[in-house]
């Protein structure tokens, strides 16, 4: 675990920024057993065990979420709904892709009265096939997968 260690940087923060390679979204990754694996991930395994089955290494960093902390007491285990409530919450995610999260933009069409759930928050026109008018009101509404609506 030298090789872990030799690729953190302690950070007067509290976050323990990892120096080595990167996702493209800021997650340390480090090749390990043969395979690419992130860093926050070996991390936790380090500090408190194997990660269970369908679990996630999540981010908690007190100054906001950094993908690049590696950090154990900023990281704790989630579902990915967990993962993406937290995400949402937190503001660094409007949508979620999982289906009972999903936020839904409601559009209602100037022209032709048509009432419409989107996942495009802009949607170029309207859902009625008659009508396609590129004019419409929208209103973003909670619901579950996409649906039109009469």
């Amino acid at each position: 675990m030298e090789r872990f260690w030799s690729r953190v940087a302690k950070m007067e923060s509290g976050c323990w920024i990892w120096q080595g390679s990167k996702t493209p979204k800021g997650h340390g990754s480090m090749w390990l057993n043969g395979r690419t694996r992130g860093a926050h991930r070996i991390s936790w395994e380090i500090a408190n065990g194997p990660i269970p089955a369908g679990l996630l290494v999540c981010h908690d960093c007190p100054g906001g979420d950094n993908p690049s902390c590696v950090n154990p007491a900023h990281l704790f285990l989630g579902t990915e709904q967990d993962n993406a409530r937290d995400a949402m919450a937190k503001g660094l995610r409007r949508t979620s892709s999982l289906p009972d999260r999903q936020l839904r933009t409601r559009c209602t069409c100037n022209k032709c009265g048509k009432v419409w759930l989107s996942n495009n928050p802009n949607p170029a026109t309207c859902a009625n096939p008659k009508c396609r008018s590129a004019r419409w009101n929208r209103k973003e509404a909670a619901s579950g997968p996409s649906k039109k609506v009469a």
